[in-house]
């Protein structure tokens, strides 16, 4: 703003003091507040509405500012407008509240302003404003009032106009729920016959005739039909049953009776030529009406051939499970044996110590005294293991380092003479492994050896064709540093029935109280346990081969 023109200023308020009855008479009887004020706010001069407002006689509004009546906010957007006014020449008209209570309305003042701006005699703006301002209270309220019958009124029709939605919907959607009805009425007689012939049990039902009324697709498969729709109106004399027994005379007692057959497990046969059997758990109960009323009978059967199969396998499983519980019974009544033993092997060991001294210079005496020691240290050996093994001790371990050439020649040694003499069987051996020191326990793998030679020997002697008794054991390293050892006997070979149970725990083809079934499973579970493989090659009337695979230790 420019400077403030006194002697404008002057000129007016002369003005004004020459027409001060004039001018009281307009500022006191206009019915609306009026007020001349600086650009600042101060009041120069105003009118009752004015003095009521600010509760005060209309002399001490000079001392008054209008920032009295507004909030720090209003008050600033209220300068804006004056100076808007005074910048633009133009007069200026906007609402807002004042800081009173109005009587009627309990709310603050709501006035309508008008900002003139007073002029020089030339036209130029003064920095003094005429301030009118109209109490439209009572016309907010009313517009307020208005504006909230108006925001009933829409939501009293939207509230309308979503209850003929709702209405509609209700409508459209009891069209939809009838029209699904009656689809899901089509549907609900496949949707059946999808659920019985998925169910994994056969079904069928009969009228009071015993004809049939309908079955699944798993119950015409059994009668040899390609269509479920194939057996209605047919009884069962004019059916194939692949079963020997029918159901036709546990249908015939329950349609008589009207009395339920639940959970009748039957057996039947399915080929005479190789007996082969089937078993079945059948319900059959009364078929009723809505009344409650017999119309026939519904059948119920599935085939529990593998739960009676699975049976009978448990079954052998237990008689197992009693036989490892004999065995580790045995154990126990081993460790008291083993001790009882070892104290007497302990003197013969000395007295066989003793007798060297009288068969010097007797050749074939002290080869017999050798192996007769041997065997005595080699009972000592086991007994021990024995005893080390119900302890839970680790006296067999495999980390040792073993020499595989040495642990074949003794074993070999030991046995000869009993396989030579008494059963006619010869053994030769090949050393051809270059590497033949391996990880394991030495005791353990002669065991596993002897298993392999008694159960070659066994087999060349069943082998009662040939007449020449062989066992070639052989020893070759392979280019990725394994020791291959391969026990060889011409016998009578493993039929193909039972190659895939031969490492299986307690299986054996041996006589009753010839053979536990321990020896091979026992044999694949130590070669396993040390990192080495265990195969066979076999066939019928020529002989078996099975082959240890280790890994060799490198020097």
């Amino acid at each position: 703003m420019s400077d403030f023109d006194f002697k404008a200023t002057y000129n007016i308020i002369k003005i004004m003091e020459a027409s001060k009855e004039q001018d009281n008479l307009i500022f006191n009887n206009a019915p609306l507040l009026m007020a001349i004020i600086s650009e600042d706010g101060q009041i120069l001069k105003g009118n009752d509405f004015l003095s009521k407002i600010f509760m005060v006689d209309i002399e001490e509004l000079i001392n008054k500012n209008l920032s009295e009546l507004f909030d720090q906010n209003s008050w600033n957007l209220f300068l804006d407008y004056l100076h808007t006014s005074y910048q633009q020449t133009k007069n200026i008209t906007f609402s807002g509240k004042i800081n009173r209570i109005h009587p009627k309305t309990s709310d603050y003042y709501t006035y309508l302003w008008n900002i003139s701006y007073f002029s020089s005699y030339n036209y130029r703006p003064l920095k003094m404003f005429m301030l009118t301002g109209q109490d439209i209270s009572e016309i907010a309220l009313a517009q307020q009032t208005l504006e909230q019958i108006n925001q009933n009124l829409e939501r009293k029709v939207d509230e309308r106009t979503q209850e003929l939605q709702e209405t509609n919907r209700n409508l459209t959607n009891e069209i939809i729920s009838r029209m699904e009805a009656q689809n899901r009425l089509v549907e609900s007689e496949q949707m059946l016959r999808n659920v019985l012939d998925t169910i994994p049990v056969r079904v069928y039902w009969k009228n009071e005739e015993l004809k049939y009324l309908g079955c699944n697709d798993l119950f015409a498969k059994d009668l040899d039909l390609k269509s479920s729709d194939e057996v209605i109106d047919k009884n069962d004399q004019q059916l194939k049953w692949k079963y020997k027994e029918k159901l036709a005379d546990f249908d015939k007692n329950v349609l008589t009776s009207n009395t339920s057959i639940t959970h009748l497990e039957l057996k039947n046969v399915l080929n005479d030529l190789d007996n082969t059997e089937c078993w079945q758990k059948i319900s059959i109960v009364p078929l009723k009406n809505f009344q409650n009323t017999s119309i026939g009978v519904l059948g119920v059967y599935e085939d529990i051939t593998e739960t009676k199969l699975a049976e009978r396998e448990q079954a052998r499983l237990q008689k197992e499970l009693m036989i490892s519980s004999k065995l580790a019974s045995l154990g126990l009544l081993t460790a008291g044996v083993s001790h009882e033993i070892n104290n007497p092997l302990v003197i013969l060991i000395g007295h066989l110590y003793r007798m060297r001294k009288y068969i010097e210079g007797n050749e074939e005496g002290i080869r017999c005294h050798d192996k007769a020691i041997y065997a005595c240290n080699r009972i000592s050996s086991i007994l021990k293991g024995m005893i080390s093994q119900l302890k839970n001790e680790n006296v067999y371990c495999s980390n040792n380092k073993v020499d595989l050439h040495k642990i074949i020649l003794e074993t070999v040694d030991f046995i000869h003479d009993i396989f030579k003499f008494e059963y006619e069987v010869d053994i030769k051996i090949y050393l051809n492994a270059k590497m033949n020191f391996a990880r394991g326990a030495e005791e353990t793998l002669k065991q596993v050896l002897m298993n392999l030679l008694t159960n070659a020997r066994d087999a060349v002697i069943e082998n009662n064709q040939k007449k020449a008794k062989l066992i070639i054991i052989e020893t070759q390293n392979t280019m990725d540093n394994f020791l291959i050892i391969k026990v060889q006997d011409n016998g009578s070979g493993i039929t193909e029935d039972i190659q895939n149970k031969i490492f299986d725990p307690f299986f054996t083809t041996k006589a009753p109280g010839k053979g536990t079934g321990l020896g091979l499973g026992l044999v694949h579970s130590t070669i396993t346990e040390i990192g080495g493989k265990i195969s066979f090659e076999t066939k019928t009337g020529e002989g078996t081969t099975f082959t240890i695979q280790l890994p060799v230790i490198i020097e």
